[in-house]
């Protein structure tokens, strides 16, 4: 939005607004539905990552046990032998990722009863009452407790007795490995209170607090070292929530945030989110646009880390109305911290003033006939975390009307979250000093911002001066002359801006809509050190092949990742790439697939391989070696391989918090790993044979044993085998499909989303979930793929024919397309033309006079086919002259077949076709965003291979 104003004095004020909180991407509320779960408050639940389920127990007056599938979103009521004795609301319960357990603690009742800590062993669905902790504290409800995932504590503080309305407090802490609890009384401390909310901060290892009522209600926030047992009371200033109890508190690992929902107020029920940012130090009231769950205090809401979501059920919405309704909340993308600075200089004179918004970039400067001007605007802007764009307006206005322009262009490309914003405006300014009419001020605004979902980042752009004022007293610079044509100027270029960037805005969203909901971040497939920068964010360690080396001399299995992280080779350098050697490691020449390293050069590679048992992927060894095969060439005296394995590249289970959030975020970019093209992937799709497992059944594999909580040797023949082929495992058919998306398919076309879906439908994998995030990470880099491609080179067998016609809608981008030795039929021939390619070239593809009827219909209906080259054909004068026929509705196309050259006139013999026909590899792809197109449903049956339950983390 533009503003002149014109002051009695000849002063005018340019004000460029930029609105960026409409740019900013919002979070939504979904209501799913009525749940079987009656109506209920006063009920805990908890977020259970491993198997992606919710747990919620009890409440007031009630004590059944449900659990909820995310996945397939469906409730089931547990019905256990043993349970805890009614808690009757007021109770407490975490998430024990360590042990895969739930742990629950107090609520109504007796003494007795309130003391109670319970833990439930998912794996074996039990409870059991843990009647040996030490030193309980006196038995509480309308507590709160929290888990510490690194030292395996459960925190609380607070509460009333069980029995009455004391309120407690201090604060206490449980050793889930002891089985002691411990009380102190801190100083400082909170107030004692309760019905208050608690979260647990992975990443700044601390406890945080809110609310809770005692005499009266508190809207104080608390912030728990636990690390020093120190209590810092934290201000943050205006806006903040109101005082309240039994409202929730989340914390948000990805965005390094708290989020605070609900509660009951002094005035009442209230239904307002609020966003904490840990970092700045502020509260934010979160404006949702859609329907949202009515005002409510006492029920529950945990956020879900795969997803990023927020997952809230029941509550009091009333007197005597508990409700039964359950939503959910999209989390949208952190939010990032951007400072602004300007400088422009004509002379010495110097002002300048700064401004902190969060919608509006803004810097004065007073122009004088000497003056310099610098100011500084800091900026809090959100935006979506799918794509980047590029908006740019500039503005030129002068002394005369007819020296008005103003231009918008954009761009958009793939990587992180960038929009940019700027605006030239020139005017006139003519002064009473020896001055020229002629002479130019020139003020430029650009602003940009750049999110990331890992952190918030602050970035510097030049030359910011939106805000001017030319004043009596300074400039005395009448612009009577050229005020229409700066006001036309300015409003035409910042309304267009605007409008612009809300088209693209709304144009990402719908393109990216399912591309990557979820997505950490996004990486290129073609840039060597966006390869790189994965491995370092995802915290994924290569291998190196001198460790398998070893460990094939030695007759070692893999170990796990947290057992290699230590190993030292006899080099004397580490098993594992260290995260210091990926930054020291020297850009690529282009076109190589290799770094370089301290004179060697590094290849890097992916092996994709069967789980052969589930404890440990390759008890017997076969994959050591047949991995050692497939790359030992590579490695020598000046150069070395760096392999991912996953079990050695990625933490195991079980997994502390911290390792479990760097192995979800490895999940999320798996593809990168096999689809690109800096990486040589290699199948392993043969299991051990017989002779070789019986040759070494009584062999020892070092394994992670539930029962006494630590890795020990046991025989191979003791493990849970998995005989199912790889062909046949959902992980693996995933793995093979990220490798064929690489530069040159070859003999094999990545599937497009939907037979990619129906593939895995037919799959069974032991967390069923992984085939959602499967699914969801070949949507992505398929659509990414086909974005970039431009040039195809194919030799398929018969049955990729029928994906290749349905994959082909996608690439939209085609140039060269180039398939050989295959047999298309009419309606693969049809497909190929209609792509959308300029040079089309098909040998040797069986193609005969049915086909060529096929080619010339298409032809009749397309206009980008430049040259057409089709050699080895059947192709008799019946198809000759439909092809001729075709050549006569557009001219433009160039049709060569068997060295032949066929026109709207005669066949004219050519020599040897273009050097297409002798291209064996095609490795220029380009970076184009358009919309994806719809799939249509292929014209003939597609099979999929069957598939069955395999083991494959």
């Amino acid at each position: 939005m533009v503003f002149l104003l014109l002051p009695k004095a000849a002063t005018c004020l340019l004000v460029l607004s930029v609105v960026t909180g409409l740019l900013r991407a919002q979070g939504a509320w979904t209501q799913l539905g009525t749940p079987p779960v009656s109506a209920r408050q006063g009920h805990v639940m908890a977020y259970d990552f491993i198997s992606q389920a919710l747990w919620l127990h009890g409440g007031e007056g009630k004590s059944d046990f449900w659990r909820y599938d995310i996945g397939s979103s469906t409730w089931t009521q547990q019905i256990l032998a043993s349970e805890p004795t009614s808690t009757n609301g007021g109770h407490a319960m975490v998430f024990d990722d360590q042990r895969h357990a739930l742990w629950l603690y107090g609520g109504k009742g007796s003494l007795s009863n309130g003391e109670k800590l319970w833990k439930f062993d998912i794996a074996n669905m039990t409870w059991s009452e843990q009647t040996h902790a030490l030193n309980k504290p006196v038995g509480r409800k309308n507590h709160a407790m929290v888990y510490d995932s690194h030292e395996q504590m459960l925190w609380m503080f607070g509460g009333r007795m069980s029995n009455g309305n004391y309120v407690l407090e201090n604060t206490c802490r449980y050793d889930i490995q002891t089985s002691t609890w411990r009380t102190w009384a801190l100083d400082p401390e909170p107030p004692k209170r309760y019905s208050h909310a608690m979260a647990y901060d992975s990443e700044s290892r601390a406890v945080w607090l809110h609310g809770g009522e005692h005499t009266a209600k508190f809207d104080d926030l608390w912030k728990l070292d636990v690390q020093t047992k120190t209590w810092t009371e934290q201000a943050p200033g205006l806006p903040k929530p109101s005082a309240r109890r039994n409202s929730v508190l989340i914390y948000d690992p990805i965005g390094h945030r708290l989020w605070l929902h609900g509660g009951l107020t002094d005035g009442g029920r209230t239904d307002d989110l609020w966003r904490y940012d840990i970092q700045i130090v502020s509260w934010t009231e979160e404006t949702v646009q859609t329907s949202k769950p009515m005002a409510r205090y006492s029920h529950v809401c945990v956020y879900d880390l795969i997803r990023q979501e927020l997952w809230l059920h029941g509550g009091w919405a009333g007197t005597y109305q508990s409700r039964q309704d359950f939503w959910k909340f999209t989390v949208p993308g952190p939010e990032t911290t951007t400072t602004l600075t300007s400088a422009k200089s004509v002379s010495a004179t110097t002002t300048s003033s700064s401004a902190t918004t969060p919608t509006t970039l803004t810097s004065t400067a007073t122009l004088t006939p000497v003056v310099v001007a610098t100011g500084t605007a800091t900026s809090r802007t959100t935006l979506s975390t799918t794509s980047t764009a590029t908006a740019s307006a500039t503005s030129t206005a002068t002394a005369t009307p007819t020296a008005t322009r103003s231009s918008v262009s954009s761009t958009t490309s793939s990587t992180g979250t960038t929009w940019t914003v700027s605006g030239t405006f020139t005017a006139a300014v003519a002064a009473e000093d020896s001055r020229s009419p002629d002479h130019h001020t020139s003020i430029t605004s650009s602003t940009q911002a750049t999110t990331t979902q890992s952190s918030t980042r602050t970035q510097t752009s030049t030359s910011l001066a939106p805000h001017v004022i030319l004043g009596d007293n300074t400039a005395k610079a009448p612009l009577e002359q050229g005020t229409a044509s700066l006001i036309a100027s300015l409003s035409c270029a910042a309304a267009l801006a605007i409008m612009v960037l809300a088209w693209k805005a709304r144009k990402i969203r719908r393109i990216n809509r399912k591309v990557t909901p979820e997505a950490l971040g996004q990486y290129s497939l073609t840039d060597p050190m966006d390869f790189i920068r994965y491995l370092r964010e995802a915290d994924v360690r290569l291998v190196r092949l001198s460790y398998l080396l070893e460990l094939q001399q030695k007759r070692r299995p893999w170990p796990r990742r947290q057992e290699a992280e230590g190993v030292v080779l006899d080099s004397g350098e580490t098993a594992l790439v260290a995260a210091s050697e990926l930054r020291q490691l020297s850009h690529p020449d282009k076109g190589r697939r290799f770094f370089t390293a301290a004179g060697k050069l590094i290849h890097f590679g992916s092996v994709s391989h069967c789980w052969e048992s589930m404890e440990h992927p390759d008890p017997w060894k076969f994959q050591l070696d047949e991995t050692i095969s497939r790359f030992r060439h590579m490695e020598g005296d000046r150069a070395q391989v760096w392999l991912f394995i996953d079990f050695m590249s990625l933490f195991q289970y079980p997994r502390s918090e911290a390792q479990n959030q760097s192995f979800l975020k490895a999940l999320q970019g798996m593809h990168v790993l096999y689809a690109h093209e800096l990486v040589k992937v290699e199948v392993l799709e043969e299991l051990t044979p017989m002779d070789v497992q019986s040759a070494q059944k009584d062999c020892l594999v070092a394994v992670y044993s539930d029962a006494k909580l630590r890795v020990e040797e046991v025989p191979a023949a003791a493990l849970k085998l998995n005989h199912v082929p790889y062909d046949q495992r959902g992980w693996c058919q995933a793995e093979q499909e990220w490798a064929s998306l690489r530069e040159t398919f070859a003999r094999r076309v990545p599937m497009p989303p939907n037979l990619f879906s129906n593939c895995m439908d037919l799959c069974r994998f032991t967390h069923r979930n992984d085939s959602a995030l499967v699914k969801e990470l070949q949507e992505k880099i398929f659509l990414q793929k086909a974005q970039e491609t431009t040039k195809l080179n194919l030799q398929l067998p018969e049955d990729q024919v029928p994906v290749l016609c349905a994959a082909l809608p996608y690439f939209g981008n085609l140039d060269v397309v180039i398939i050989r030795d295959t047999k298309l039929g009419c309606e693969g021939a049809r497909r190929i033309v209609e792509s959308g390619s300029r040079h089309i070239h098909l040998d040797s593809c069986q193609l005969g006079d049915e086909e060529a009827l096929a080619i010339a219909d298409a032809l009749e209906t397309t206009t980008g086919v430049d040259q057409l080259t089709l050699r080895h054909t059947q192709i008799s004068s019946l198809g000759i002259e439909a092809l001729r026929a075709a050549t006569k509705i557009f001219g433009a196309v160039c049709i060569n077949l068997d060295e032949q050259k066929i026109s709207g006139g005669v066949a004219q013999s050519v020599g040897p076709t273009s050097s297409m026909e002798t291209t064996d590899t095609l490795r220029n792809l380009s970076f184009v965003s358009v919309e994806t197109p719809p799939s249509p449903p292929p014209r003939f049956p597609i099979l999929l291979r069957a598939s069955r339950w395999t083991k494959h983390l």
